[in-house]
Parts: C-alpha cells; sequence; structure tokens
C-alpha cells in the first residue's frame, strides 16, 4: 500500500505502481486504522487465508492494528493470526526490517538518481514516486531477500539461538535506570575514585602563586541519576492480537468507551436543554420522565403548575414561552 499526504486522490497517483498493490491517501500521510482494514482486506484476496489454512502476520504495536477492532475480528474470521512483537524488537523481530527495508532504500535511492539523469532539469514530484517505487520494489523484493529475512531473525527455520548474549546489553540500561538514588550516588563516588588529580595554579592579586590538589569531579560534577522518570515507560509484551482473551479485552473496552460516551453526550445535552428552559424562565426538571410518552428522551420540558408534573413540551404540544400550563387532568 503506498499512502500520500493528499486531501483529494488522482489516478495519476498511482501511475507505475506495482502489480497487484493499493495507491490511497490520508490526511496525515501515514496509515490509519480505516487503511488497515482496507489493507487486510486486500492482503486476505491475495494470500486466501482460512480458518482450516491459517497464517500468522506479525505486526508492531501501533494503535491501527493492535486497538482496531475491526480488523481483529476480520482476521479471526479468515483464519488469519496476528501476532504482535515485543516493544524495542521490530529491528531483530519484524522480517521487513531485517531484510528488505534496507535493501529497498538503496534500490529506491538508485532509481531516483536514474530517473533525475534521464530528465535532466526535472524534479520527482508525488506523481513519478509510484513508478519509481514499481522499479525499485522489483529488484529488492526477492524470494531470497525474503527468506534472509525470516532466517536471520529466527522465525523460519526456527531458530531460538539466533540471538546473543550481547543482543541483550542494551537492555541492562534499563535495569540501571530503576537503581535508586543512592546507588546511583554510590556509582558516582567510585567512579571519583579513579578520576586523576588535576594541578589548579591561583594567582592572588599579589601575583603570589597557590598550588591546590583538586579533581575533574569538583570542576565537573557528574549528573545523578533519578531514582524516578517524570515519563512512565510503557512496553508492549508479544501477545496474540486475534487471541479470545485479547480480543473480549479489547470489546470490552470499546463498549465501556462507548457508554461513556454517551453518558457524557445525555448530560451535555441536558445541560443545554437546562440552560435554553431557564433563559425562557421555566423551572428545570431534575427527571427526563415524560407521562404522556413514558419515556426519558432528552427533551425540552414543561411543567404542570398544579400537580407539579414534568412533560415534554412536545408531547404535550405547547411552547415553552408558555407562562400558564396546565395537563389534560388538571384541565379536568
Amino acid at each position: 500500500m503506498i499512502i500520500f499526504k493528499r486531501k483529494r486522490f488522482q489516478e495519476e497517483l498511482s501511475l507505475g505502481a506495482p502489480p497487484g498493490s493499493i495507491v490511497t491517501i490520508s490526511d496525515t500521510g501515514y496509515i490509519n486504522s480505516d487503511l488497515f482494514v482496507t489493507w487486510l482486506n486486500h492482503f486476505i484476496e491475495t494470500v486466501k487465508p482460512s480458518p482450516d489454512a491459517p497464517v500468522l502476520l506479525l505486526l508492531d504495536g501501533h494503535s491501527t492494528h493492535s486497538k482496531n477492532l475491526k480488523a481483529l475480528r476480520i482476521a479471526r474470521d479468515n483464519g488469519i493470526r496476528l501476532l504482535q512483537l515485543p516493544s524495542h524488537t521490530t529491528h531483530r523481530l519484524q522480517p521487513l526490517d531485517v531484510g528488505f527495508f534496507r535493501a529497498f532504500q538503496n534500490v529506491y535511492g538508485q532509481c531516483i538518481q536514474k530517473w533525475l539523469q534521464n530528465n535532466v532539469g526535472r524534479t520527482v514530484s508525488m506523481f513519478q514516486v509510484s513508478g519509481i517505487i514499481g522499479e525499485a520494489y522489483g529488484l529488492a523484493a526477492t524470494v531470497r531477500n525474503a527468506q534472509n529475512a525470516f532466517r536471520a531473525s529466527g522465525i523460519w527455520p526456527i531458530d531460538e539461538n539466533v540471538f546473543k548474549e550481547t543482543d541483550f546489553a542494551a537492555s541492562m540500561m534499563f535495569d540501571k535506570a530503576s537503581n535508586s538514588n543512592h546507588e546511583s550516588q554510590q556509582e558516582a563516588s567510585s567512579e571519583e575514585d579513579n578520576i586523576p588529580l588535576v594541578q589548579v595554579v591561583l594567582r592572588t592579586k599579589r601575583a603570589a602563586s597557590t598550588s591546590l590538589n583538586i579533581s575533574v569531579q569538583d570542576i565537573s560534577p557528574l549528573p545523578i541519576k533519578k531514582s524516578k522518570s517524570s515519563k512512565v515507560c510503557r512496553t508492549q509484551d508479544a501477545v496474540e492480537l486475534t487471541s479470545s482473551p485479547y480480543k473480549n479485552e479489547l470489546e470490552a473496552r470499546a463498549e465501556a468507551s462507548k457508554v461513556n460516551s454517551v453518558k457524557n453526550t445525555l448530560k451535555l445535552s441536558k445541560i443545554g436543554c437546562e440552560k435554553k428552559v431557564a433563559n425562557l424562565g421555566v423551572a428545570k426538571s431534575d427527571s427526563w420522565y415524560c407521562e404522556i410518552c413514558e419515556s426519558e428522551s432528552v427533551e425540552e420540558m414543561i411543567q404542570c403548575l398544579k400537580c407539579k408534573i414534568w412533560f415534554h413540551a412536545k408531547c404535550a404540544n405547547v411552547s415553552l414561552r408558555t407562562k400558564i400550563f396546565y395537563c389534560s387532568n388538571c384541565k379536568t
């Protein structure tokens, strides 16, 4: 899928695109939940998975994948198992990052240089991008690159020993960041012992010189690690997005969000009606129940002066500007 940052789509944008690809637009130029559903349907038509012959689709933790309930349901119905990779691992676990993007980027740059040489005096616009991508994609998306990418990431053939101990060295910085301030100060003090002393000559107004032993730490102290960070770093775990527990949890969150949205809408509507009623000089109602239609729909209401019962103004067929109102029971 090739996504352009535009408001209106033009057919010229898809000239020369790779066969079988989708060319579309978005406000930001990036993928969103709706475009991911479009791509997923295109993936189903191309790969033709089924519940009897399922396929595995590796994804990062972007919200368009992990929080897209519509996409999860489509994937489950068509035999696609969506697997979300852990945080900060796509550069080693995602086959596209491991074996395709770098090769594609290099070939794409060469194709741009070739186009500029053949079109002297012109610049590459968005209407030439799909054609250049089509040429570069055919050179980079080879079977050999795909096989090497899955092999290097240890996905296929499955290789649990593809990573060495040195690959996990970067995670040690997170362990150090969680140390207390006291431990950080101890580490800083231990480093001070190894800092050599320097000779600093101080000259007074009388031109007399005095030699003092001052450490570099006194001149430029080391920064102290904070015990707690103000920002909470949330990491994502490897999870099967199409699994029932994850889908049920996502559905529950979506339902709760929908209920809260409805409540907020009703609350705002009620506040708006109360303000309008107050402006017209009519007392506001504590309940939206109407004795005529026997419902609690949020509408403009009016109160009977005798029985003090509230009615929807529309049901009572009266205007809110009516200063004297008696219901049908009180009139008789």
